[in-house]
């Protein structure tokens, strides 16, 4: 049997920005007798409509076969014509931080041209799903959820004893679509030590502060 070849289309990538890289480069070492996976990065930071638009070029130049956008530049599946296509959406976090024209647009081309265009779209939660109908109107069947799995890299550690007393609590991020300010609230009462990865804002710290958290902020470790 012939192998499938698929090819999976990430953004260039801002130097804060990893998250779906990790994912999909875990996944990159499952290819099989069945699937064979490759890499296509864009050319282009997506920070201009001049940068977009020669993104939408090289996809265009890609090889007929399963092209697969892994996340973030919706807008990049635009460009696979004559080619069976995917997309995965993480979630809508833009919609809630842009106002205006620009919510506009980037409803029409991140969200109502792709998801249209797309022969099969998945999303890694319920809630995605539910909130990207709200967006689009598709048959929902259209629309798969795969949620994101667990690298490897993580291993429990069966010896080490649980802190009863002050439990550490880890939060990986502090954009927009990690909600710092509903975990402070919502911890405010836990006698625990918030662990903060990633660069807090003053808006932030000044909720931490409000609600007496206990927090250790951490950056620049990756």
């Amino acid at each position: 049997m012939k192998k499938k070849e698929v090819i999976l289309v990430y953004r260039k990538q801002f130097a804060h920005t990893y998250s779906i890289e990790f994912i999909f480069n875990n996944l990159l070492a499952y290819s099989n007798n069945l699937v064979k996976l490759k890499k296509h990065v864009l050319p282009k930071f997506s920070n201009s409509v001049i940068n977009r638009l020669l993104n939408l070029v090289s996809i265009l130049f890609l090889p007929d076969k399963i092209i697969h956008v892994t996340g973030d530049v919706h807008y990049a599946i635009l460009g696979a014509w004559f080619k069976i296509r995917i997309l995965t959406i993480h979630d809508l976090a833009f919609m809630y931080q842009n106002k205006g024209v620009k919510r506009s647009i980037l409803k029409w081309f991140y969200i109502i041209f792709p998801v249209k265009f797309a022969h099969q779209v998945t999303v890694i939660s319920e809630a995605t799903k539910t909130e990207l109908l709200k967006y689009v109107s598709i048959d929902p069947q259209k629309i798969k959820i795969i949620p994101d799995f667990i690298s490897d890299t993580f291993q429990p550690e069966l010896d080490r004893k649980f802190n009863k007393t002050q439990p550490k609590l880890l939060q990986i991020g502090t954009a927009f679509n990690k909600n710092i300010e509903r975990l402070a609230e919502a911890i405010c009462n836990l006698n625990c030590e918030l662990i903060i990865v990633g660069k807090l804002d003053q808006s932030q710290i000044t909720m931490l502060q409000k609600y007496k958290i206990n927090y250790t902020n951490k950056i620049d470790l990756s």
